[in-house]
């Protein structure tokens, strides 16, 4: 039997199948590709949508800031923060003297002060940079003494900046006035113990 390649029917026969499965595959493929834009336009949209609401949220804290910054600056350009800087300078200084401790330096004084040295005045000075200076004045019976309080200053680490500003025999006396100056470093004794 031979095959017969002809179409003999009254309405011929189209052949569909081919087709129509190629135009169900594309219905299938717009809807899986219509399926993922959703999925993503949600899935992305939400990422989106929050850090719009983020930004937002930002954007507002920098207009607070902003404005907070400038009440701030007004602030500082009135004339009362000149005030308070004086306020806090003079606190700051009153402090550094709250700090001088009388009792240690005494005690450094007397382990440099030999015998025969009499002090009668004993003036200490708080500089801005917190360093001390100190005025000596007093008697020293014989002058050898003074020099021996004069080299324990200067071998002593705690004192530095010897300076003797006068020194007078009294008449009719051993004694020997002097007035001298020194800078007193109080960390010095503590690094000592």
């Amino acid at each position: 039997m031979k095959r017969l390649h002809v179409n003999v029917a009254e309405t011929p026969f189209v052949n569909q199948g081919i087709p129509l499965t190629l135009m169900a595959g594309l219905v299938v493929l717009a809807v899986a590709l219509t399926l993922i834009n959703l999925a993503s336009f949600f899935v992305l949209g939400r990422d989106f949508r929050s850090q719009r609401s983020e930004l937002k949220l930002k954007k507002e804290r920098l207009e607070f800031l902003k404005k907070d910054v400038a009440g701030k600056q007004k602030v500082l350009d009135s004339a009362g923060v000149a005030t308070f800087a004086g306020e806090a300078r003079f606190v700051s200084e009153v402090l550094a003297v709250k700090r001088f401790s009388w009792i240690q330096f005494l005690e450094d004084l007397e382990r440099v002060k030999p015998f025969g040295v009499q002090l009668e005045a004993v003036s200490p000075t708080i500089g801005k940079d917190e360093s001390v200076g100190v005025a000596l004045r007093g008697r020293a019976n014989p002058r050898s003494e003074l020099l021996k309080f004069e080299q324990n200053l200067m071998g002593d680490p705690s004192f530095f900046g010897f300076l003797l500003q006068s020194e007078q025999r009294e008449k009719n006396s051993p004694f020997v006035s002097f007035n001298l100056t020194v800078q007193y470093r109080p960390e010095a004794s503590r690094e000592l113990r």
